[in-house]
């Protein structure tokens, strides 16, 4: 019986042709991710192509931004000659120059060598640091029952204005004109740099807290921080009693008190919307930025020979009668005029702000080690 013969190759294996067309970071995870990247990266490319120029963020071409407003201002200015004369001259250019980016981009990202995967990575993150870039200014916009109720009454009153202004002053083509511009250039250098040069103006922060009741210069709508303050909330307290619970442990009763600023604005209210320049809606009583007391928290020491326990004393906050040398109003509240002064116990025309005190006492246990 004949043995079977044996057929080699002619050839001698060159595993290193496996991984031609991948680079070698991509072949250390699964196809299916491998391909998937792939496919993606010219579109995360042009994404991203598209991305710098909303962000001015573009360093190959800085000035392409100018030349797109000057080419955008020039289509509306002109608008009733380009509508008669060049209308279909400059869509189909219009549409031939998006083609043909668009094309380009693709291209090149699919035709040049296969991308890493840390050049994908590198792409698509800075796909999304853009993506956040551009939405950030609407992060900080209200979305609950007040603050949509705040923006629809923000509209209505301002909608006189933009009728009188499209009918006497400013035609709505220049209206929407302004509106593009003040979109296309919102992230450049020089808008961002005028706009921080105008909000240190107080009144144009009034004129917006005014017709928004919103302030953003504030990081929270509830505990906004107060010029002048650190950003550390501060506290305030009295020691009580002390007494000796054992040789190693004494115990203190802690009261600790909560000043609580209000003023009042037309169509809101009273609120907790103060302006920038004064003091937070929380403060202690030498007017320090504190937290509320429903977030209030036991303060923390460091300090390796004793240990500290906390422990609430009363059920839970209640309003100090004896504010004000114990002239105060309904629910504690002492009201002043728009500068903080001139205390009086009762409400009236001529009261725009008002302050409570709150407190609550609280047992702390000191250990010695």
């Amino acid at each position: 019986m004949s043995t079977p013969l044996a057929i080699h190759a002619a050839f001698s294996p060159k595993p290193e042709r496996r991984a031609d067309f991948l680079p070698e970071s991509l072949t250390q995870i699964s196809p299916y991710v491998t391909s998937s990247l792939l496919n993606v990266f010219p579109y995360l490319c042009l994404a991203d192509h598209v991305l710098q120029k909303l962000t001015w963020s573009e360093q190959a071409d800085p000035y392409s931004n100018f030349i797109s407003l000057v080419i955008v201002t020039t289509f509306f200015v002109y608008w009733d000659t380009i509508k008669q004369w060049f209308f279909p001259f400059f869509l189909s250019l219009w549409f031939a120059i998006v083609v043909w980016l668009t094309q380009s981009i693709l291209v090149d990202s699919k035709s040049n060598e296969k991308p890493t995967l840390d050049e994908i990575v590198n792409v698509l993150n800075n796909v999304v640091t853009q993506i956040d870039f551009c939405v950030a200014p609407f992060k900080n916009v209200a979305t609950g029952r007040q603050g949509l109720f705040r923006l629809v009454r923000a509209l209505v009153l301002l909608s006189p204005l933009y009728v009188a202004a499209f009918r006497f002053f400013v035609p709505p083509r220049y209206f929407l004109l302004a509106l593009v511009l003040f979109g296309a250039t919102y992230h450049s250098r020089q808008a961002v740099a005028t706009r921080r040069l105008l909000w240190r103006s107080m009144y144009i922060r009034m004129a917006v807290f005014y017709l928004t009741g919103y302030d953003s210069t504030r990081p929270s709508s509830a505990h906004p921080q107060g010029r002048g303050h650190g950003t550390m909330p501060g506290q305030s307290f009295r020691i009580v009693n002390k007494s000796n619970i054992s040789f190693t442990q004494e115990g203190q009763l802690i009261e600790f008190a909560i000043l609580e600023h209000q003023r009042r604005w037309l169509g809101l209210g009273w609120c907790a919307y103060l302006f920038p320049s004064e003091r937070s809606p929380h403060t202690t009583e030498t007017l320090v930025e504190t937290s509320s007391p429903e977030k209030f928290a036991f303060p923390s020491f460091d300090l390796s020979t004793t240990e500290y326990r906390w422990k609430w004393s009363d059920e839970q906050w209640k309003t100090d009668e004896s504010f004000n040398h114990g002239k105060v109003g309904v629910d504690g509240w002492c009201y002043y005029d728009n500068n903080w002064q001139y205390a009086s116990p009762d409400d009236g025309l001529l009261k725009y702000t008002r302050t409570r005190k709150w407190k609550r006492r609280a047992l702390l246990v000191i250990d010695k080690k």
